[in-house]
């Protein structure tokens, strides 16, 4: 604000000052060289004045004084009243006597301005006005003519003198000072009042709109250059907002121009600085990203592998899925499983991949220390040998399969509790690495839980369907393959047979003998039955000391001869307890019944064996009677 003050201040003070200085010392000479001019003018005037009254009197002295001899006084004095401007005039002769005067009393006096003229001039060459202080005087000679030497000698000489005193030049010029005094006051109160008004409107014009305009200046040094300045003139200051504006707008689109060359700047720096990090960066990246690629394909074969394992309970089907996808996945040259028999104490080959011959290589067995996968169960720890042909230890699959190279074998473990082997081979050395080690190390645990689990089902399974004591199928499941033959009878157009079978005097033998000898005796008669019939057929404990049995599309003479040879077998097998013989002799009676020989309704034909054992039981026992309608009708 104190600039805007200050240079508003300096526009108008200026403007005035040096106005007024130019005007003041205009005026100042004007009205000295006026003054000059005007008492130049006065006494040309004067002196004109009184030559023509100089004049007028030589005029009039010489048309009356030659031909008179005397002053024509009262010409004379008719000339001065006409000119008022006169105060006092008189003619002397040529020694300065007065001859005559406007006023009469000064006739015959001495005029001593005549003397002064005379030692002034020596010679009387001309008029002489004289300024005095309170008057103005002239003196001119009165030159002799030729009329007038008759009575003057001298002709050099002048014959008198002509005096006459005026008011004062000083007067005179005292009175136009005065005049144009108040002239130059007059004028310079206009032109101060003039400089007011121009100073006013230069204020309003032209310094209001460069205060805006230096405003907007001191707004654009702050930085902001989005002010435009009011533009609605036409004149200079119209222009000059013009340009500021367009000169803004310039600035405003300069610095745009450079933010954005700045902006770039600093993104290019950016990047160049980043440019380093970031091919470092890439390198690193590009590790990572095999890495994860090679850990994405790890855990792929995991997820595979898992969903493999878990998408079948059934042992054989599960180790044949994931040795398919090990063999297929890893490139192996050769791939075994071995699975530890706990009751054989020996591990065994179950699955062999990339042999030849790789069915050679089932059901071998090796014991715990043989070979590398013997020391491995033994010891419960992985085996590596990246070279075969130095280790004594690899034995070739006992000489089946030369193949030497890269071996690693990895134990299968749940719980503590070896449950197998996973040996894998290569060709050359070196060729298992630390990572692909640890890959195999978690296959082979997560194949050690599905395996475990298969076994388990299995167990469960067993002991589900079949009879704790004797290992055949129980009673339920018996019923449920009993159902399913049925329908198969009737979809297919078949029969089956039932034997239902009771050891004779069985509840006598455990009086005698106790439950233990009678489990024996239950077990040898299970392992008998079991022994000789398919793998179609289905025998099952029913209950108690009873056994039946099914004969899926066996017609029912067959079934008897069968059944014959059953009765006849328990009958002739010796059964030892404890060591020693039993002396009891074992029977069995047996009821065959047949379907659809006996009943269109296969839902009856257990029913119809059951009648046929209860007459083989009363008929004597250690017999075989297959259901006849006709006689069974006629007993009941």
């Amino acid at each position: 604000m104190n600039l805007r003050l200050n240079i508003k201040n300096r526009i108008a003070f200026r403007v005035s000052l040096i106005t007024s200085i130019a005007i003041l010392i205009i005026m100042g000479v004007g009205f000295y060289f006026l003054l000059d001019m005007q008492k130049a003018a006065v006494r040309k005037n004067i002196n004109n004045y009184f030559i023509s009254i100089y004049e007028m009197v030589l005029v009039t002295i010489k048309e009356n004084h030659t031909q008179s001899g005397t002053l024509p006084a009262r010409q004379l004095r008719d000339i001065m009243r006409s000119h008022k401007e006169i105060i006092s005039s008189s003619i002397t002769n040529g020694y300065g006597t007065i001859k005559w005067a406007s006023n009469p009393s000064e006739v015959g006096k001495i005029n001593k301005t005549i003397n002064e003229y005379k030692k002034e001039f020596g010679e009387f060459r001309g008029v002489k006005i004289v300024e005095g202080k309170n008057y103005t005087q002239i003196v001119a000679p009165i030159m002799p003519e030729q009329l007038c030497l008759k009575c003057h000698q001298d002709k050099g000489e002048p014959i008198g003198f002509f005096t006459a005193e005026s008011i004062s030049l000083s007067s005179l010029f005292s009175d136009i000072y005065k005049f144009s005094t108040v002239s130059f006051l007059v004028i310079l109160l206009t032109i101060l009042a003039t400089l007011v008004i121009v100073s006013l409107t230069i204020r309003y014009y032209v310094v209001k709109p460069i205060d805006t305009l230096l405003s907007m200046i001191q707004s654009v040094e702050k930085g902001n250059f989005l002010v435009r300045a009011d533009v609605k003139r036409n004149d200079e200051v119209g222009i000059l907002s013009r340009g500021f504006n367009d000169m803004l707008k310039k600035i405003t689109d300069l610095m745009v121009s450079q933010l954005e060359q700045e902006r770039q700047v600093v993104s290019m720096q950016q990047e160049l600085k980043y440019k380093g990090e970031i091919e470092a960066k890439s390198k690193e990246i590009f590790e990572i990203n095999k890495s994860l690629e090679k850990k994405i394909g790890e855990l792929s074969l995991l997820i595979e592998l898992s969903s493999a394992l878990n998408s079948s309970l059934e042992l054989d089907d599960m180790l044949e899925s994931m040795v398919d996808i090990l063999y297929r996945k890893m490139n192996y040259l050769g791939l075994v499983v071995l699975l530890w028999d706990e009751e054989g104490q020996v591990l065994r080959v179950k699955r062999a991949f990339g042999y030849d011959d790789g069915d050679e290589l089932k059901n071998m067995t090796f014991r715990k220390g043989e070979g590398i996968s013997g020391r491995v169960v033994e010891t419960g720890e992985m085996i590596l040998v990246q070279d075969t042909t130095h280790d004594p230890r690899f034995l070739h699959y006992k000489g089946k399969k030369i193949i030497d190279g890269s071996f690693l074998s990895i134990p299968m473990k749940f719980k503590g509790e070896i449950i197998g082997v996973l040996n894998f081979s290569r060709p050359g050395t070196n060729m298992f690495k630390e990572d692909e080690i640890e890959l195999l190390k978690a296959v082979a645990n997560q194949a050690a839980i599905a395996i475990k689990n298969a076994e388990l089902y299995q167990k469960t399974l067993e002991l589900s369907i079949t009879d704790a004591l004797t290992g055949l199928y129980n009673r339920r499941y018996f019923f449920k393959r009993f159902n399913e033959e049925i329908e198969n009878s009737l979809r297919y157009n078949t029969g089956f047979s039932i034997l239902m079978i009771d050891i004779d005097h069985f509840k006598q033998f455990n009086d005698r003998f106790g439950h233990k000898a009678g489990d024996e005796i239950l077990k040898r008669v299970a392992y008998i039955f079991s022994s000789r019939i398919r793998k179609v057929d289905i025998v099952a404990r029913y209950g108690g000391e009873e056994f039946v049995i099914l004969f899926p599309r066996m017609k029912k003479k067959e079934a008897i001869d069968l059944a014959e040879k059953l009765r006849k077998s328990v009958e002739l097998s010796k059964f030892i307890f404890d060591g020693e013989p039993i002396e009891q002799r074992i029977t069995i009676s047996i009821g065959v019944a047949s379907y659809p020989e006996d009943s269109s309704s296969g839902k009856d034909i257990i029913e119809l064996a059951d009648k046929a054992l209860y007459v083989a039981k009363r008929s004597g026992r250690n017999r075989t009677v297959a259901y006849d309608r006709e006689k069974f009708a006629m007993n009941e």
